[in-house]
C-alpha cells in the first residue's frame, strides 16, 4: 500500500503464472510508461525489482532463464499486456462529464441507499477508510458541509471501503457523523467509478451527472463549488 499526505491506495495484485524469477545476471533495464489522462498512477515497469505496475494493480513477474533475445521478446511482451489491462482500467473511471454509475447499498441505519432515487438532488459520494489519514483529516469539512447543506436539497454519502466494522462504527461516533453513511468492504461500489485512491469525491449534479471530481482531502475551494450548485 502505497500511502501519500494527499491520498491513500490499497493495491490489488494479480500474478502471472509460468514465469521465473529474473536473475541478476540478466542485466534486463526498465521503462516507463506515462500515458496521458491517468489520473491515478503511472504504468511502471522495471524488471530489475520484479515488478509491474499498472494504475491500481501490481502484478509480480519475472523472466526465464533463457538467452538476450528471448528475454528482450518477454520484456515487450509484457509491457503490451500491461497496456491492455491499463485501458481494460481506464474505461472503467468515472470522470467529470460522465453519468454517475447507479448502485445499491446498505447504510449504517439499515436502510438501503440508491443513487436513482436522489434525482433532483445534488449528491456528494464520498469515498474513504478510516485508515486513510487525508480521509480523517477531511472528516470535519464534510461534517460541516452537511451541516450548513442538509436543508438546501444536498445528499452528502460516504461509503468507506473498511473491513474492520468495529473501527467504521467507532470513527462514525468520534466524530459525530450524522450525513448517511455505508460499508463497503468487498469494493462493489469504488470499482464501479474506478476508485482505489482515498479520500476520492465525486459530485453529482441533479441529472445524475458528474460535474466535480475530487481526489484528495476536501478543501475550501471544492466546497464553494458544491455550494455554489444548490
Amino acid at each position: 500500500m502505497a500511502v501519500t499526505s494527499r491520498v491513500c491506495r490499497l493495491p490489488v495484485h494479480l500474478a502471472i503464472a509460468g514465469l521465473a524469477p529474473i536473475g541478476p545476471q540478466a542485466g534486463v533495464g526498465g521503462g516507463e510508461f506515462r500515458p496521458s489522462g491517468n489520473e491515478h498512477g503511472r504504468l511502471f515497469l522495471l524488471m530489475r525489482q520484479k515488478r509491474l505496475e499498472i494504475p491500481n494493480y501490481t502484478m509480480i513477474i519475472g523472466l526465464m532463464n533463457t538467452d538476450r533475445f528471448i528475454q528482450y521478446a518477454m520484456v515487450a511482451a509484457l509491457a503490451a499486456l500491461s497496456w491492455v489491462i491499463y485501458d481494460a482500467i481506464r474505461d472503467k473511471t468515472v470522470n467529470v462529464g460522465d453519468t454517475a454509475p447507479d448502485f445499491a447499498i446498505t447504510a449504517s441505519n439499515g436502510s438501503e441507499v440508491r443513487l436513482s432515487s436522489f434525482a433532483g438532488k445534488v449528491v456528494v459520494l464520498n469515498f474513504w477508510a478510516t485508515w486513510c489519514p487525508p480521509c480523517v483529516k477531511e472528516t470535519p469539512v464534510l461534517v460541516r458541509l452537511h451541516e450548513e447543506t442538509k436543508d438546501r436539497g444536498l445528499v452528502l454519502l460516504g461509503v468507506s471501503v473498511d473491513k474492520n466494522e468495529a473501527n467504521y462504527k467507532s470513527f462514525l461516533r468520534r466524530f459525530g457523523i450524522r450525513y448517511l453513511t455505508a460499508r463497503d468492504p468487498e469494493q462493489r461500489v469504488n470499482s464501479l467509478y474506478g476508485t482505489y485512491r482515498y479520500p476520492e469525491t465525486y459530485v453529482i449534479d441533479r441529472a445524475r451527472k458528474v460535474v466535480i471530481k475530487k481526489i484528495g482531502e476536501m478543501d475550501a475551494d471544492t466546497v464553494s463549488q458544491i455550494k455554489a450548485l444548490l
